[in-house]
């Protein structure tokens, strides 16, 4: 199964499980070097309300406590998650405050959203 096939079952389980209308995704590679965060956000646009749920897997080789650039989830609970190899993490886009900590090496992802619609409302995709 190629990445995208994944996915589209993805989407397709969490639509019928957990009941919601699910129709496309985005995806970008994420690196952050040695040093590199990200402050705390929601993922989700004041302008544009299509992403449901946010997706980050980790591509890190050998990453050890003290690495780094944890995945922190800051509402509506407080949990700090290692970026381990292979791991995948899903979350609400628009209700899960959340933050990526200091990264002390290179510290690579995939991450993406699914989506309520398809992103290319316009050509922009707002």
């Amino acid at each position: 199964m190629t990445f995208f096939e994944i996915v589209d079952e993805l989407i397709r389980n969490c639509a019928e499980v957990l009941y919601l209308s699910l129709q496309g995704f985005e995806f970008h590679f994420a690196r952050y070097p040695k040093g590199g965060f990200y402050k705390a956000h929601l993922d989700q646009f004041d302008s544009r309300s299509n992403r449901m749920l946010s997706m980050v897997i980790y591509l890190n080789h050998d990453w050890a406590i003290g690495d780094g650039g944890e995945l922190r989830l800051l509402e509506p609970c407080i949990k700090t998650i290692e970026p381990l190899y292979n791991r995948a993490v899903i979350f609400r886009s628009d209700v899960v405050l959340h933050e990526v900590l200091q990264s002390n090496k290179l510290r690579r992802s995939i991450t993406g959203w699914i989506l309520k619609r398809p992103s290319g409302v316009d050509l922009l995709g707002l």
